[in-house]
C-alpha cells in the first residue's frame, strides 16, 4: 500500500487523491467569478473542463480505474504550463512598465503616467504571487495524483 505524508500525518494515497478531486471540483466553480469579472466565456469553459476532469479522477479512485486519472493529469499539466506562461508574461510586463523612457498607452489611448505604471506594476506583482501559489498547489496535486495512479496500477498488476 502506498502512503503519502500530508502536513503532520501519513495518509493512504487514495484518500488524498479523493480529497484532491473534491477540492478541485469545488474550487473549479470559483472560476465562474471570472465570467462576472469580464474574463468572458473562456472562464465557463475552463470551469466545465476542470469539473469534468475532477469528476473523472473521483470516479477513477472510487472504482479503482487508473485510466480515469489521465484526464486530470493532462489538464493539470496544461494548467501548470499555462500558469508558467502567465508568470513570464507578467514579469515581462513589469520590465516594460519599469522602462520610463518608453511611452506606454493605456486602454483609452492616453500615455500612462508614472503613478499609473506603478499601480500596474503592483497589480502584476500581485498576479505573480497568486499564480505562484496556484502553481505550487497544482504541482503538489500533480505529484500526489501521479503517485496514486502508479500505486493503483501496481495494485491491479497493470503495466
Amino acid at each position: 500500500m502506498s502512503y503519502v505524508r500530508v502536513f503532520c500525518c501519513t495518509c493512504h494515497v487514495d484518500g488524498v487523491v479523493k480529497a484532491i478531486a473534491i477540492v478541485t471540483f469545488v474550487l473549479s466553480f470559483l472560476g465562474i467569478l471570472g465570467y462576472f469579472t469580464g474574463v468572458g466565456a473562456s472562464a465557463i469553459v475552463s470551469v466545465v473542463i476542470t469539473a469534468v476532469c475532477a469528476g473523472c479522477l473521483l470516479y477513477g479512485v472510487t472504482k479503482e480505474q487508473p485510466g480515469f486519472y489521465w484526464p486530470y493529469m493532462i489538464w493539470n499539466f496544461l494548467r501548470i504550463i499555462g500558469t508558467i506562461v502567465a508568470i513570464v508574461i507578467l514579469s515581462l510586463a513589469i520590465v516594460g512598465l519599469s522602462a520610463y523612457d518608453i511611452e506606454i498607452k493605456d486602454s483609452d489611448g492616453k500615455i500612462m503616467t508614472r503613478e499609473a505604471r506603478d499601480e500596474a506594476k503592483v497589480l502584476c506583482i500581485i498576479g505573480i504571487v497568486i499564480y505562484t501559489l496556484d502553481i505550487t498547489l497544482a504541482i503538489w496535486f500533480q505529484y500526489i495524483v501521479v503517485k496514486g495512479h502508479r500505486s493503483m496500477k501496481s495494485r491491479k498488476g497493470i503495466n
